[in-house]
């Protein structure tokens, strides 16, 4: 079957802003790519528009949009559920309990979180293993539940995330896990492994950021992350 050329369109714009939103291209050009894709892509492509959905509501959030943003997420939330798309639903969720948490919307975001913490567990009930996509879901939980002074409990989620997140290899994923868990056991006044969890988030940031300097990238994302761990040192 021939595809029209707005189809045609609509996906090279789904990958090119998947791979923009990695290396944190401008962000205004993301958005008017995201938003084209979707205006373009079937209606019964749930995968992409749901992936596209997500990187939109990124975006938004970089531009401090949030009722955009919050609009953008809900959307890969219903999108990537209806595609079956466990590991970008997971994803998905993530960032719509993360702004929704930044907003001060603790209690919704709390159960946002422990929605994908389920599916997440779920998906590995025969294994004994989470899904590693919920690993962004259990970081930013973890801080939740730190904030609430819940200081053992937040310690064993961030132990989830950051066995979640060294499965998944994202490098900013892993970042927050580790940071997830120096709150939670600064909390507790393990001073020591505070800075062994720290160090080893530096390095992980570290080393993102010379992976993408010898590849010859720029990546305002690899940069942004060392900073923010430093920041916290």
């Amino acid at each position: 079957l021939s595809l029209s050329v707005k189809t045609v369109q609509g996906y090279m714009d789904a990958l090119r802003c998947t791979v923009m939103i990695n290396l944190r291209d401008p962000v205004a050009e993301i958005i008017v790519i995201a938003r084209r894709a979707l205006a373009n892509l079937p209606t019964d492509e749930s995968f992409l528009r749901g992936a596209v959905a997500l990187n939109l509501g990124d975006a938004y959030a970089r531009q401090q949009e949030e009722t955009l943003a919050a609009d953008a997420f809900a959307q890969a939330v219903v999108l990537t559920e209806e595609a079956g798309n466990l590991t970008v639903h997971l994803a998905a969720l993530g960032s719509q309990g993360e702004l929704l948490a930044h907003q001060g919307h603790s209690t919704e975001a709390a159960a946002i979180f422990q929605q994908a913490i389920a599916l997440g567990q779920a998906w590995g009930q025969n294994t004994g293993q989470i899904h590693p996509a919920t690993g962004k879901a259990l970081a930013f939980y973890a801080n939740l539940l730190a904030t609430w002074e819940q200081w053992v409990e937040a310690e064993r989620v961030a132990r989830d995330a950051v066995e979640c997140c060294q499965r998944w290899g994202h490098p900013q994923h892993r970042v927050d896990s580790y940071l997830a868990l120096s709150h939670s056991l600064f909390g507790q006044g393990k001073i020591a492994e505070v800075q062994e969890t720290l160090t080893t988030a530096r390095r992980v940031a570290a080393e993102n950021w010379q992976r993408s300097q010898e590849q010859g990238v720029h990546s305002p994302a690899a940069r942004a992350l060392l900073d923010r761990v430093d920041r916290v040192q």
